[in-house]
């Protein structure tokens, strides 16, 4: 058992609220950290490095951040999977982006993941 802010837990017990900022938070850091580290080494970022980011990006509720990058990967021609367009609508819609929600929606109708 360990203790945290005066409270004992387990490890099987869920991650409290301020644990898990920090946790996701380190995780955004690293794969930032990764990613500049591929572009300053002239390494192209393939698709599995941008669907890790937005996935922890969406996590960690950081929606204004996690569409930048789908943005980008729209415009490198790169394809998301269903699981990910989802966990980002879901992400923008729970942060209150409908703007960025019908962004993302206009996408997947224009690259023929969702009828109109």
């Amino acid at each position: 058992m360990a203790v945290s802010a005066g409270r004992e837990y387990r490890s099987t017990d869920s991650i409290y609220p301020v644990d898990r900022f920090i946790y996701n938070a380190k995780l955004i850091a690293k794969a930032l950290l990764i990613l500049e580290k591929m572009w300053k080494s002239s390494c192209e970022s393939d698709l599995a490095a941008y669907m890790i980011l937005i996935r922890s990006l969406c996590n960690a509720q950081k929606a204004d951040i996690a569409l930048e990058f789908y943005k980008e990967m729209v415009h490198k021609e790169m394809g998301l999977d269903m699981s990910l367009y989802e966990l980002l609508l879901t992400c923008l819609a729970g942060c209150g982006d409908i703007i960025g929600v019908q962004l993302v929606v206009d996408d997947m109708i224009r690259h023929s993941h969702i009828a109109e």
